[in-house]
């Protein structure tokens, strides 16, 4: 981790060039896969997050394989499992010859691998490592499900897509649990647990959005309300037109998706926060920009059109698909921290347009 935090240093301090591709959006979007692939797998970005993540991955995956990039994608999976079981637990974060989390474990972790897995359909790399997937599975149960409510555990501080925050079971923590039920079922893999969807809406479901964590504070979080329905945990079209509305109406949505909160959330942070501050509040990620995408498509194409087409302009101003913007001629800076660019999520632009 030093010398992921050296990489992200230096960059700031204007070492490393930024690096600008020419083209359409889509011939962008696939210059990045390039760059991102460095020979065994799949980097998350040409910047200074040169290491495998998991989640970033597992955004990516599908427009991947809609580019023709299956070999390279296979590739990583079988990396990153073979690292996985050297290391004994599948982890957010790859570099090095290391597994490691950051900045603690995270449900997603299991979540992404075997959705990408599902994706993938490589039943050969499937029946290689089933035995140490239903492990880990076995493990994951015993390590984030709360036996007392079948929901995740509150007490425990878990890492997540928004990984700089401290949330009691967050909703994307249990979006992630019924993700591992599900794409557990779809590979064929033994798992004992069963995703209370009943519960789960008791508890996070406010009649207009789903709240950030089990604490029902009363903002509106962008990961809260995304990912429910991207994942397919939740498929109420209702519901999902009235957390859109809810994002829009509290300004999660401009100018550009998406934003975590409008306001800085009112729950504990990580000490790194320090270092980049605002990093993960009001400003907008694209990676959650590209999944509120796959969400409103299947809400008011019209709109999804606009906002691919803003998308399309962004990644032509700047050439790339940078990680974390202000506002959108100004990416995110801090004293330490210069935001990365040339993101591996930006190859859903090349999905998108099609």
């Amino acid at each position: 981790m030093f010398r992921e935090a050296i990489a992200m240093f230096s960059r700031k301090m204007g070492f490393g060039a930024s690096k600008r591709h020419m083209g359409s959006t889509a011939e962008i979007a696939r210059a990045i896969a390039k760059d991102c692939w460095n020979g065994q797998f799949f980097c998350a970005s040409e910047g200074h997050f040169q290491q495998f993540w998991t989640r970033d991955f597992g955004i990516s995956i599908d427009a991947l394989l809609k580019m023709g990039f299956r070999k390279e994608v296979c590739s990583t999976l079988r990396y990153a499992l073979s690292m996985w079981r050297k290391h004994g637990a599948i982890t957010t974060t790859i570099s090095n010859g290391k597994a490691w989390d950051f900045p603690t474990f995270s449900p997603d972790n299991m979540a992404f691998t075997l959705r990408s897995l599902a994706v993938a359909q490589e039943k050969a790399l499937l029946f290689e490592y089933k035995n140490f997937l239903e492990e880990q599975i076995a493990l994951f149960e015993k390590r984030v499900i709360d036996p007392a409510t079948g929901l995740v555990k509150g007490s425990a501080h878990f890492s997540s897509m928004k990984d700089h925050s401290i949330r009691s079971s967050s909703c994307y923590d249990n979006i992630m649990l019924g993700l591992v039920a599900k794409a557990a079922s779809s590979l064929g893999l033994f798992y004992s647990f069963k995703f209370h969807r009943k519960e789960f809406l008791k508890k996070y479901w406010s009649g207009k959005f789903f709240f950030d964590d089990a604490t029902q504070q009363s903002f509106v979080a962008g990961d809260a309300n995304v990912f429910p329905f991207w994942s397919g945990i939740i498929e109420n079209k209702r519901f999902a037109q009235l957390a859109i509305a809810s994002m829009q109406n509290a300004g999660l949505t401009t100018p550009l998706p998406l934003r975590y909160t409008a306001k800085s959330a009112a729950h504990k942070w990580i000490w790194p926060r320090a270092f980049a501050p605002n990093y993960e509040g009001t400003t907008i990620w694209t990676n959650l920009g590209m999944i509120y995408l796959d969400v409103i498509r299947n809400v008011n194409f019209r709109e999804y059109k606009e906002l691919v087409q803003q998308y399309d302009e962004l990644m032509q101003l700047f050439g790339t698909m940078p990680e974390v913007l202000v506002s959108l001629q100004k990416p995110y800076s801090s004293m330490f921290y210069k935001c990365d660019e040339g993101m591996l999520w930006g190859v859903n632009m090349a999905k998108y347009l099609r």
